[in-house]
């Protein structure tokens, strides 16, 4: 029994009955909220009962809920040994008897009131969109002063998703969410900023969210893409099969080809952009491997198949910007790629061939093949966006590899400081 307060004096234990009947005593806690004992008993409602659904027939469902939002959550009734058992220890004044009751934890998840109706459904909320306006609407709520004008001042810079044509999924909203190019999230530090990656969100709950689309890629460029990309919005299972005894694309680019064509509608139009701009950006890469300096007016010259505005988009991003977010002088000759711009690409590389994938498993073999690299120059960068890595051994026709798995919360590599390794 942990307590605040040791007691002055030996006690007796007594197992007892929670207020003379046999339930549990419940014991909540919230996910996705740190929310204050007092304020969530003033603002909230709290109610019980046992669960009337074939997933929870054999658990007590509790409800707390306010006038935007509402928290759900189920314990189970049967013993399970493999759980730990809580336990409420009570003691009156004056008493040497220090009763024990059963407790059962809730841990409440919170769900938009205008989709409670879905909380039997889903015990999750399982999109980033969802779990933004959750944490929107908890700081509306339960939030300061302080971070009510922050939430606010953020909305305001949001062109709301509500204004623009909708596409049916995760990635066809964050490509045709336009927001300001460079926006790093608000829990990057200043460590962090230094990295050589693309805009990251270190407390994302899905892989989806940990590199948004919406910081990778602006409206701008994405319209542009849209033309070329038809072949991949018009592609069957037999384009693909055809594009793979062909050596069409490269493994990274197939393998996303193999997820586009499950998608159909506005969902495969949008993952058709984002294979596109894989194939964009290793083209350019390819080019930056054998031009030493990078000019605009030349890459355009060579890279026909770009459109214009994504030509310009990765000088921006790759060439002409440097660690600190400023922009370079362009060179008459064209300007170079510092060590921190190249793997910035490399980088910008693999998150999309994640994206592409649906952040399924990869192999660093396919990485390392695309982009002419050695396997453990692979495993470095994909270990930098924050990939976990497991080894595989050799099978016949496969070399001994690793296969990488993108986890969150974002896990990634503590930065060094100080002068080069001796």
């Amino acid at each position: 029994v942990n307590m605040a307060q040791p007691l002055a004096k030996k006690v007796k234990l007594q197992l007892g009955d929670a207020d003379g009947n046999n339930d549990p005593i419940p014991l909540v806690r919230f996910r996705q909220a740190e929310v204050e004992t007092k304020k969530a008993n003033a603002l909230l409602k709290f109610r019980q009962h046992v669960g009337n659904e074939p997933s929870t027939q054999h658990s007590h469902v509790m409800v707390a809920e306010s006038d935007s939002i509402a928290y759900h959550g189920a314990a189970s009734l049967l013993p399970n040994p493999l759980k730990p058992t809580y336990l409420v220890a009570r003691r009156r004044a004056g008493s040497d008897t220090l009763k024990l009751y059963t407790g059962a934890v809730f841990a409440l998840q919170p769900v938009l009131k205008k989709e409670s109706h879905l909380a039997t459904q889903s015990k999750e909320l399982d999109s980033g969109d969802k779990v933004q306006q959750a944490r929107q609407d908890l700081t509306e709520t339960f939030g300061g002063k302080k971070k009510k004008a922050a939430l606010h001042a953020v909305v305001r810079n949001q062109l709301k998703a509500d204004t623009l044509a909708p596409m049916g999924s995760v990635i066809g909203a964050a490509l045709t969410t336009s927001i300001a190019e460079g926006t790093m999230s608000n829990v990057t530090d200043q460590a962090d900023k230094q990295r050589p990656i693309p805009p990251f969100n270190k407390k994302a709950e899905v892989p989806v969210d940990a590199y948004p689309l919406k910081t990778l890629i602006s409206h701008r460029d994405a319209k542009a893409l849209k033309e070329a990309s038809q072949e991949f919005s018009r592609a069957t299972l037999e384009d693909v099969a055809k594009w793979k005894q062909t050596n069409k694309h490269c493994g990274m680019v197939l393998d996303g080809c193999q997820v586009l064509v499950t998608k159909s509608g506005g969902s495969k139009k949008m993952h058709a952009r984002v294979l596109q701009y894989l194939v964009e950006l290793l083209k350019f890469y390819n080019y930056t491997k054998r031009n030493r300096f990078i000019k605009k007016s030349e890459v355009q010259e060579t890279l026909k198949s770009v459109a214009e505005e994504v030509v310009g988009s990765m000088m921006d991003k790759f060439v002409l910007t440097d660690s600190s977010g400023q922009r370079t002088a362009v060179s008459s000759r064209g300007n170079g790629m510092s060590k921190r711009q190249k793997h910035l690409l490399i980088h910008y590389i693999l998150v999309f061939a994640l994206h592409a994938r649906n952040f399924q498993s990869m192999s660093t073999l396919a990485p390392a093949s695309a982009l002419g690299i050695s396997s453990t120059e692979a495993r470095e960068h994909l270990r930098a966006i924050g990939c976990k890595l497991k080894s595989v051994s050799a099978s016949p026709g496969v070399p001994a590899h690793h296969v990488a798995v993108l986890k969150v919360p974002l896990e990634l590599p503590q930065v060094r400081s100080g002068g080069p390794r001796r």
